[in-house]
């Protein structure tokens, strides 16, 4: 028997292929009119589902910053330069500061909020999910005077027209903690409601004796007003104890020469206090964005000079 003879040959496709298909088409479509009662919820569950789970994160979404030039700005467009790089639109949506953030993140008008240490939080921040922290924030205070410089704040402040930054700016939500701490009151006429680019203009004018700014040295304020002429930072004697009573804050020190080495800019160390630039977003933000703010993060650490040593 010859063996190749013997071997089964494929079944031959029909010749008329089209209405063989045309006839499971109707047979199919037949199905679905007859059991659409069983069809139609399970597939209202697979779309809910979907939709619940969301396996393709969003192509574009929004974080509050803060006030032009500030950290959350600079750092902000940093994060956007970044997320266009993986095709994702990051949206900078400008703010007083940190304390409106919360505020615009609790109202759903954004998606992320920068944010600070030591901030109080609104009622809706159980739904609230924090990214990590990005960078050192300390407190700056610019003033004129180089010589006789009391280390007592209050008495350095007495007299004096201060800038402490306008209501639901990160600056002045520090500022008034710390001075509320030690039994000034704030809301005295020598203390300034002025927004940072106002502040910054008034001061470089004299129009002002001093101004708070809280800041990362990313800021192009902190940067402008620091090399300034005849501008001095205030050294902050008692950061440690500051940093004691406020858990959120941690005693810091700008070495000297960080802005200039000729002339030297500052002319000695400088002790401060400084909290976080904080990144904070919902529970039901996609986990694929979560992670790309991380990575974001992480790309701005490698690239940055940490110029702050640990005070002590």
């Amino acid at each position: 028997m010859d063996p190749i003879n013997n071997k089964k040959m494929p079944p031959k496709a029909p010749g008329n292929f089209r209405a063989v298909l045309s006839e499971e088409l109707l047979a199919f479509w037949s199905f679905l009119l007859s059991n659409w009662l069983y069809i139609l919820p399970g597939l209202l569950l697979v779309l809910a589902f979907l939709y619940i789970v969301r396996p393709m994160p969003p192509k574009s979404l929004t974080i509050a910053t803060g006030q032009y030039h500030s950290t959350a700005d600079v750092i902000g467009q940093r994060y956007q330069d970044f997320f266009r790089q993986h095709g994702v639109d990051l949206k900078l949506v400008e703010s007083k500061g940190a304390e409106e953030n919360l505020t615009l993140l609790a109202e759903d008008k954004v998606d992320a909020a920068f944010s600070q240490g030591g901030m109080t939080l609104p009622e809706e921040a159980r739904h609230f999910l924090s990214l990590g922290s990005v960078v050192y924030q300390p407190l700056w205070l610019f003033h004129y005077r180089a010589e006789g410089v009391d280390q007592d704040l209050n008495k350095f402040l007495q007299g004096k027209r201060v800038s402490i930054n306008i209501p639901g700016s990160s600056t002045r939500a520090l500022v008034q903690q710390l001075l509320h701490a030690q039994g000034v009151n704030t809301d005295s006429d020598n203390f300034l409601a002025m927004g940072t680019k106002d502040s910054v203009a008034a001061f470089k004018d004299h129009k002002i004796d001093a101004i708070f700014l809280l800041g990362a040295m990313a800021s192009k304020n902190v940067q402008e007003i620091a090399q300034y002429p005849g501008v001095q930072i205030y050294n902050f004697t008692l950061a440690t104890a500051y940093a004691k009573r406020f858990q959120y804050l941690d005693p810091v020190i700008l070495p000297a020469g960080t802005f200039n080495l000729h002339p030297i800019v500052p002319k000695q160390d400088v002790h401060m206090i400084a909290t976080t630039l904080d990144i904070l977003t919902k529970e039901t933000m996609h986990p694929a964005l979560q992670l790309l703010f991380m990575e974001a993060t992480e790309d701005f650490e490698r690239k940055r000079v940490s110029y702050f040593a640990p005070g002590k």
